[in-house]
């Protein structure tokens, strides 16, 4: 699991609300909230899933910074045997969501580096 500065991540959240260049960044984080809604209320995992490719492709720094939080993992449990399908949608959706918050921190210079925003990675 990651953990992110929540002082980090509250600033950079004022910052896009605040930024008339940042709607589209907040249309994402919204849609996110919707897709976890959505799996939550009526099980639809197939449009969370296409939304968490398509954010993918548009923000490479949530894959970076997964790398980047792999590479701090030293535990042995990394796989998550029970997890079920929603469990696991929502988790990317989660990981999406702090990625674009990652993204636009560096962006905005909040944060010079990933680094930065990850608090710590058990």
């Amino acid at each position: 699991m990651i953990y992110f500065y929540d002082d980090v991540c509250a600033k950079t959240v004022e910052t896009i609300k605040s930024a008339c260049d940042c709607e589209h960044i907040l249309n994402d984080l919204r849609r996110i909230e919707q897709a976890e809604r959505n799996i939550q209320l009526y099980g639809d995992l197939l449009t969370a899933h296409q939304l968490d490719l398509e954010l993918r492709q548009k923000y490479p720094c949530i894959n970076n910074m997964l790398d980047l939080a792999n590479s701090i993992n030293t535990s042995d449990t990394q796989t998550q045997g029970n997890c079920s399908k929603n469990e696991a949608i929502k988790t990317h959706l989660d990981q999406d969501y702090f990625g674009i918050l990652c993204d636009t921190a560096i962006k905005k210079q909040i944060i010079s580096s990933i680094k930065e925003f990850i608090k710590r990675v058990d």
